[in-house]
């Protein structure tokens, strides 16, 4: 696992989130508004964001 995970952003209520990137050619399939899907971890604690994004990566 990754020291640096450029993904994860802490919003400023203090909840962990994930972004993901989705491919070129799945976004040339569907009409979407963005490149990316942001997830809420539902966790303050950087420790367990960082295992949860792992792990959903």
């Amino acid at each position: 696992m990754s020291a640096h995970a450029p993904h994860l952003f802490r919003r400023p209520s203090g909840i962990y989130y994930i972004r993901l990137t989705i491919p070129k050619p799945v976004l040339t399939k569907f009409t979407l508004s963005s490149r990316d899907i942001r997830l809420s971890l539902k966790t303050t604690d950087k420790a367990e964001a960082s295992i949860l994004s792992y792990l959903l990566r």
